[in-house]
């Protein structure tokens, strides 16, 4: 476990500033209504703030000062060199964010680039301050978007989060390991913070096992006056020994708590912070003599699980967000700046843990109304980020070059928003069924390289042939979002052809590869199977269609006369509750068109002279593009219903599954 001990959430800062907050009173850190201009009231918090560096570097430890305006500013004016000297001392400056106080009482509903720059005007005080770089902040914990404008201010580490409407910080935030979360929360519903992205910007450094110390946590601040720090001292132990009986030997570890100097003096003590002094002596100093706590502050804890990623490979498994589980103790090496001793919980979800898990994937391939396809694909990423998960995008060369050329929105967002991005093929592409002309008679590395310039060079829809002086494919789609697509369809018209697509599409990047049956083919027993070098897709059951007739119905379709068979949120607890046992993968998978489009695919006409199930006839080149199509639009309330259902289908399975993009597959199967 590591410890650090932030100091220092005080005054409100007046501003001014268009569209941002007035001024308010000091905080916790004030007393009588009196801010940071009283004189006396800054002296005493730098006293406190330079007593409290003295009594903790008398053990070795180190700070996390959070501190925001007016504080900050007044060092600033008055040249104080506080801050310089924490900082040289070893201490680490974060940011302390008021919200309400900076950006006014319906801070909410501003656009992120306001939150954006206000934070930045914050770290930009506390760097005038000898705050160095500033990587951490605690705050914002109302606003979904908190990661997002974090990342986008240049911080890093965020923590301390406790929800002012519930009084209380959520027992599944007090863990021990650090994570990154998936999303943000309204103060209510902390299930995307709790739930963990790898490919997340920000990492979140919880306080510690103090959920199992019977909910003291949640009534610390019921602590107050003169002797103030005794209870919070008992309770910090309780808290400590919990953590450490919880420890992991495979993740790193952390532990802090949280006091603010101006609460815990004893103000009848010539040495307020005596008791602080005697029981780190007591309960800190003989653990880090064992080998068992090492000081660091925030930055070096984000930095210790930054090295434990990359040394795992993100393979071990991943905590999740729904409850907490039951911990297990043991030693561990070190690893960064802490040792690996001590976790609250394994912070499993409850969906992870009964081997539930839930793969997204929206098949994108529309050009024939690219408007209409690049405004679903933003509004599923308003979903996705709503409720904290991610989906996998499968993009064709075609709509990445459309989305590049008319919608580079489309590509900023899906990269934004952390999705998770595949590629697929459509006619008149060789891989598609009915279109491999241009690869019979091919064979061994012709075959190959064949294959791969239609992933190197543009396709001309009209043709079938190859751009050769445009990148296209598989190689634009990696160019244009700036990653490799995890996940491919490598269909063909022969197993030799699927054989050297899979080779090439492995080459190119890619690690894993959707299943010819799509849906339902995966045994929860034994859900990982590789072919050629890829990942197979797992698919326990799908969330795509049921009903009667061979295949079912599609439940777009379904839904608009028949709401409660065809509800996508039930069939997915259906199937779950169906298949109880193993590892259960569900897919929901949906064409970006099926929101906006009804009868059929748009673009149909134009490659195929007959288009019915079982019975596709391929047109033959030169295509008409400006066939007339089948295809019709859906009615407002049609789409209505298939927004319903789909956003109830991913707020279901944020609540009660593990959400999971490829790149999670691959790296939970060990790839």
């Amino acid at each position: 476990a590591a410890l650090a001990a932030p100091p220092a959430r005080e005054g409100r800062p007046p501003r001014g500033k268009a569209g941002r907050g007035k001024g308010g009173k000091a905080g916790r850190g004030g007393r009588g209504g009196k801010d940071y201009a009283h004189g006396p009231l800054f002296a005493r918090h730098v006293d406190d703030l330079r007593e409290l560096m003295r009594v903790v570097e008398k053990h070795g430890g180190k700070l996390e000062i959070q501190a925001q305006t007016p504080f900050s500013s007044r060092l600033v004016e008055e040249g104080n060199p506080l801050f310089a000297d924490a900082v040289a001392r070893g201490h680490e400056i974060g940011l302390h964010f008021h919200e309400d106080a900076h950006l006014g009482e319906n801070c909410n509903e501003l656009p992120a680039s306001t939150w954006v720059a206000v934070i930045r005007d914050e770290i930009g005080v506390l760097e005038k301050a000898g705050a160095g770089r500033v990587r951490y902040m605690s705050g914002g914990n109302l606003y979904p978007h908190q990661l997002d404008v974090a990342a986008k201010a240049g911080l890093d580490v965020i923590g301390d989060y406790k929800s002012r409407l519930m009084d209380r910080t959520d027992p599944r935030l007090l863990l021990t390991t650090p994570w990154r979360p998936a999303g943000g929360t309204d103060g209510r519903d902390v299930s995307a913070l709790a739930r963990e992205n790898p490919r997340g910007k920000v990492v979140y450094i919880p306080d510690g096992a103090f959920d199992l110390v019977a909910g003291k946590h949640a009534v610390q601040r019921q602590y107050r006056g003169p002797a103030a720090i005794r209870p919070l001292l008992d309770l910090f132990r309780e808290g400590l020994e919990a953590s450490l009986a919880a420890r992991d030997p495979d993740r790193v570890n952390v532990y802090h708590f949280t006091i603010h100097p101006g609460e815990i003096s004893e103000r009848d003590s010539k040495r307020p912070y005596e008791a602080l002094d005697r029981w780190l002596t007591e309960v800190v100093d003989p653990l880090v003599d064992k080998g068992e706590l090492e000081w660091a502050t925030f930055g070096e804890m984000a930095d210790a699980y930054a090295a434990w990623e990359k040394k795992a490979g993100r393979s071990a498994p991943a905590r999740g967000g729904e409850g907490v589980g039951s911990g297990k103790a043991g030693g561990g090496e070190k690893a960064g700046a802490l040792h690996k001793t001590a976790r609250a919980a394994s912070g499993r979800s409850a969906g992870a843990a009964s081997g539930r898990y839930v793969n997204f994937a929206i098949n994108v391939h529309d050009w024939t109304n690219p408007d209409d396809s690049a405004a679903t694909l933003l509004r599923l990423c308003d979903i996705f980020e709503k409720y904290g998960v991610h989906g996998d995008f499968y993009i064709t060369g075609p709509m990445a070059h459309l989305y590049a050329e008319r919608h580079p929105e489309v590509i900023a967002r899906l990269n934004e928003t952390g999705q998770g991005l595949g590629y697929h093929v459509r006619a008149p592409h060789p891989l598609a069924t009915g279109f491999g002309d241009p690869l019979k008679g091919l064979a061994g590395e012709a075959l190959k390289r064949t294959i791969r310039d239609y992933e190197t060079y543009r396709l001309d829809l009209r043709t079938g042939e190859l751009i050769r002086d445009q990148p296209g494919g598989y190689t634009y789609v990696k160019q244009a979002f700036g990653r490799a697509p995890v996940v491919v369809g490598a269909g063909g018209p022969t197993p030799a052809a699927r054989a050297a697509a899979m080779a090439v599409y492995r080459e190119l990047g890619a690690k894993m590869v959707v299943s010819a049956e799509h849906e339902g083919q995966t045994d929860p027993t034994d859900p990982f199977k590789w072919r050629d070098g890829l990942l197979v897709r797992p698919s326990v059951f799908g969330v795509t269609r049921w009903g009667p007739g061979r295949k079912g119905t599609f439940w777009w379709n379904g839904i608009q006369k028949d709401p409660r068979s065809y509800d996508p949120a039930r069939h997915m607890e259906e199937g779950f509750r169906e298949h109880a046992e193993g590892a259960v993968f569900a897919t929901a998978l949906i064409h970006e068109n099926n929101f906006y489009r009804g009868r059929e695919t748009p673009w149909a006409r134009v490659y195929y002279t007959t288009y019915e199930p079982g019975n596709r006839v391929p047109a033959k080149p030169p295509y008409d593009l400006d066939a007339p199509t089948r295809s019709v639009p859906r009615s407002k309330a049609e789409q209505a219903r298939i927004w319903e259902g789909y956003e109830k289908m991913v707020a279901w399975a944020s609540r009660n599954a593990t959400v999971v993009t490829a790149a999670d597959i691959v790296a939970m199967a060990g790839g």
